[in-house]
């Protein structure tokens, strides 16, 4: 039917999108831990949220993110001796409060137990005015309670961090963008030369189309998007299912991916000006439509699927559904990207209340 071929078009375009999608992820991801990207983001985050350095009463110079991070229980969180690219908000209001309350290194002093004594400590930081004004201004706890007063240094914390998880995440769309457009370039990842080849060979259409209803969703898009990790981790790619499945498609006959020195070969690259334009458009396509994301694409692809398998009278109304479901998701999302993602994800991916980067 001509409806289902239009389909296996729109499937099989969808699922090049996730792949690709997936492998840029997989890319960005593996530079931020190489370079420890989220720890060190973190850090200078907090040196100019804590106003760093400043001087004892003793006179030694303290670095209060450097003893912030040092400690047992924040140091605990990191993975590999590596920095912690996340802090729960009340284990940061505990350790910040326990360093606050021994000016001196030798002078150990338990963390302030009742409002009074939280006061107090507060009024006596007399090396950081800036940190001073702005825990006194948490602190203000009408009440006189203490648990009050913490839980308005937790609310701080987290309100920097979701300005930091943004920050992070503009940056690191900027690396995605770079990446994918490699990774589009050195596959020949040509929208409108696969829509082609998709259109023509019913044959290469519907083992697409197979493939990409054959493939674990649900596990991809709860892997990009963070599901199942601790609280502000993003997502992992799975790298091994990744490259199963692109040898999967690598070996589908006549799949139009990479470059062609054969002149009759649609992925020879083009003779004249006008296929030049032609190719550019079409890589430039696939590279703006990667960067919309993994968890974007996986999402779609499992509306396509379940549209697919549909009976063919009822297809109409839940394309009706599912796009409203789609524009609703895109609506409420926040603009952020992917999963925390992606912390960064992501992140470059979409985000969830909490405390990573």
């Amino acid at each position: 039917m001509f409806e289902d071929s239009i389909l296996d078009v729109a499937l099989g375009m969808v699922f090049l999108y996730a792949l690709l999608s997936l492998v840029t992820t997989a890319i960005t991801e593996g530079i931020a831990n190489l370079f420890s990207l989220r720890s060190r983001a973190l850090h200078s985050w907090l040196e100019d949220m804590l106003g760093d350095t400043w001087t004892s009463a003793a006179g030694r110079q303290r670095g209060i993110t450097r003893e912030l991070l040092g400690h047992p229980l924040i140091r605990a969180m990191g993975k590999n001796d590596r920095a912690p690219d996340y802090i729960p908000p009340e284990t940061f209001t505990a350790v910040l409060l326990e360093i606050l309350s021994r000016p001196d290194q030798q002078q150990l002093r338990h963390r302030p137990r009742t409002y009074p004594e939280l006061r107090a400590m507060v009024f006596a930081i007399d090396e950081s005015p800036p940190l001073r004004q702005v825990l006194l201004n948490l602190t203000a706890s009408p009440r006189r309670d203490i648990h009050e007063a913490e839980a308005a240094v937790e609310r701080w914390f987290d309100a920097s961090m979701d300005s930091l998880r943004h920050w992070y995440g503009r940056r690191m769309q900027i690396v995605a963008f770079i990446f994918a457009t490699a990774t589009v370039l050195l596959v020949n990842a040509d929208s409108l030369m696969f829509a082609d080849a998709l259109w023509q060979n019913s044959d290469l259409r519907v083992a697409v189309a197979e493939r990409a209803t054959g493939l674990d969703v649900r596990t991809h898009e709860q892997r990009v998007q963070g599901e199942g990790e601790g609280e502000g981790q993003p997502g992992e790619v799975d790298k091994k299912a990744l490259a199963k499945d692109i040898e999967q498609l690598r070996a589908i006959d006549g799949f139009p991916l990479g470059w062609s020195a054969d002149p009759l070969d649609r992925r020879h690259p083009p003779k004249n000006v006008l296929g030049w334009l032609m190719k550019l458009l079409g890589l430039g396509l696939t590279v703006l439509a990667t960067t919309l994301g993994a968890p974007f694409w996986f999402g779609l692809l499992s509306k396509v699927v379940s549209l697919r398998k549909a009976p063919p009278e009822s297809r109409a109304n839940q394309a009706n559904q599912d796009l409203q479901q789609l524009l609703t998701g895109a609506g409420g999302d926040g603009g952020d990207g992917g999963r925390r993602t992606i912390t960064i994800t992501s992140e470059v991916g979409s985000t969830t209340p909490g405390t990573g980067v």
